[in-house]
């Protein structure tokens, strides 16, 4: 897929196996439990995506910004060499190193009054592990 672009598309399940991506937008859009394994990745700008249960098994993420994204629960093989320099936000990186099986000893589980639900409720988040 060279220079494509997505937007308000839904490919929850999508089999994009061995896909290469080359310059691509992908803007509103939901891949929830989608297979992007043993792509390529290149120039892919991502804007409000939902990747919830997505395999991205063999597929290099480095430099991918997932920061403006949903971006939770993903697949990726056992060693995880996958997520080096993917780019993500603190509460994504919680999540990450979670499933990488890091425990965070001091965590208190504080408050964040910056994060708001889609509702615009504040809600509990742990900003330590």
């Amino acid at each position: 897929m060279i220079q494509v672009s997505l937007k308000n598309c839904n490919l929850d399940l999508a089999n994009f196996t061995a896909v290469k991506f080359d310059t691509c937008t992908i803007a509103r859009g939901s891949f929830k439990d989608a297979f992007f394994c043993g792509c390529t990745l290149k120039d892919l700008q991502l804007s409000k995506v939902s990747f919830i249960g997505t395999d991205f098994s063999q597929t290099p993420l480095k430099g991918v910004d997932f920061s403006a994204c949903e971006f939770s629960s993903i697949h990726v093989s056992p060693s995880a060499l996958e997520l080096k320099g993917v780019v993500v936000d603190l509460i994504q990186a919680a999540e990450l190193s979670r499933m990488l099986g890091v425990i965070n000893k001091e965590c208190r589980c504080i408050k964040n009054p910056s994060y708001f639900s889609p509702e615009g409720i504040a809600t509990w988040v742990c900003l330590l592990c």
